[in-house]
């Protein structure tokens, strides 16, 4: 495996997606370590109101994860626009060959694996990742073709890199069919995922499974879990593969669990929820134990700049582990419905606005939000998100530039820009 240096320049969503950024942002990342500093005035305008209350190794190794940190001293604000979230022409369109599986889909399942591939699509350029496409001119298909594991469409990289698939510009993003979601793999994890070091020495899909979920930080490296183990890959783009089942088939989430009051109530939201709590189990949280029911917060007017006039029409919240965990899902036609995760270093700013003044975000204003309903945990939040803006991402790790003090940082997309700070881990 090469031994260049490991994506450099590039970020990674906090289960891990790799992006390229601007020589801004990563200049920014390398230098702006700055003490908080408490605030003198809080936050004086636009406050929300609220109208009412090599080897495979046989081992396990992210089930001792470290408990909650506290806020560090050094966590900085990145303003940003919103992203485009233009879909690329080709995107999920599915194959017309008579010997693919496809083929014998009916037109429902055909259009509902069409509309999974899309979503896929503009939640990876919310995170940034470097996709410019569809990659020559490729078509959802089943893969391995003989003993189908799930479906694949190989999109393109706009930040092409050497991988052993021999395919520099190859992303692939791939459906697992025990998965509803669509996951890419990429970068060193990719190339990793080519070589035959998976079970039975088999690489890709046979060897490794399908993704699970994004790439994460962990312990100083970048890993991604499959259906048959994690692979990992440190700074120096060594990479091993853990054989394991995953943690979340041990997991049953409790019986709040997505649950909202009956007016908001939706069997895809539950849904959507319960499958974000066995993601986050499965990229090293030890537990995710509902606090209670969720609360669903509805807006009043278009404040949020979201582009192309679309309205959110409220926001469903709720909180895990004694609110140290929050999951959060706006309520906007534009966004993938798949809830966001916040939690340590971020959930202490985004409750506690007043008491941070963050570096680049000296000169931010709070939006002026009406909302109805949301407890005071909830009201605590629209504190932090009419500053920051509403969450478009999970917690990403970041790869320092430059002279960073942290060869990894950690980082978390809003509406209005990224949260920054020191690496972490779940």
């Amino acid at each position: 495996m090469s031994k260049a240096k490991f994506l450099s320049g590039r970020l990674f969503h906090g289960e891990g997606v790799c992006v390229l950024l601007s020589c801004v942002l990563l200049f920014m990342f390398s230098c702006a370590i700055s003490q908080n500093r408490q605030s003198d005035s809080g936050i004086q305008d636009g406050i929300p109101k609220s109208e009412g209350p090599e080897e495979i190794s046989e081992v396990s190794i992210l089930h001792e994860s470290p408990g909650i940190n506290t806020v560090p001293s050094d966590l900085v604000f990145l303003p940003g626009s919103f992203p485009s979230l233009e879909i690329a022409t080709g995107v999920g369109f599915i194959t017309r060959d008579a010997k693919d599986r496809a083929f014998s889909l009916d037109a429902m399942e055909k259009a509902a694996l069409t509309a999974v591939y899309r979503r896929a699509y503009v939640d990876y350029l919310l995170r940034d990742a470097p996709l410019s496409g569809v990659l020559g001119g490729d078509l959802v298909h089943s893969w391995p073709v003989d003993v189908p594991a799930g479906w694949a469409q190989n999109w393109r990289s706009s930040a092409p890199e050497a991988n052993s698939w021999g395919l520099s510009e190859l992303i692939p993003a791939i459906k697992g069919n025990e998965n509803d979601r669509v996951f890419i793999v990429q970068g060193r994890i990719l190339d990793y995922y080519g070589r035959s070091a998976g079970v039975n020495r088999a690489n890709g899909n046979t060897g490794y499974g399908s993704p699970r979920g994004y790439e994460f930080f962990y312990d100083g490296n970048i890993m991604q879990r499959f259906d048959l183990g994690l692979i990992s890959v440190d700074m120096a783009g060594n990479g091993s593969f853990y054989r394991e089942d995953p943690p979340s088939l041990e997991y049953t989430a409790s019986g709040d669990t997505g649950v909202f009051p009956p007016a908001s109530a939706r069997e895809d939201i539950r849904a959507a929820f319960i499958d974000a709590c066995n993601m986050a189990i499965d990229r090293g949280y030890k537990r995710m134990e509902a606090d209670g029911p969720g609360q669903y917060l509805g807006f009043s007017g278009a404040a949020w700049d979201f582009p192309g006039g679309d309205t959110v029409k409220g926001m469903y919240i709720q909180a895990f582990n004694n609110k140290s965990i929050l999951l959060v899902l706006p309520d906007s036609s534009l966004l993938p419905a798949y809830p966001r995760l916040i939690a340590s270093p971020f959930i202490e700013v985004l409750l506690h606005p007043a008491d941070f003044r963050l570096l680049g975000g000296e000169s931010l204003r709070a939006l002026s939000v009406n909302y109805s309903g949301g407890d005071e945990t909830a009201r605590s939040l629209m504190l932090g998100l009419c500053l920051y803006g509403l969450p478009l991402t999970d917690p990403v790790a970041v790869k320092g530039g430059e002279g960073a003090a942290y060869p990894w940082q950690l980082a978390q997309r809003f509406s209005r820009g990224w949260l920054v700070g020191p690496p972490s881990q779940p």
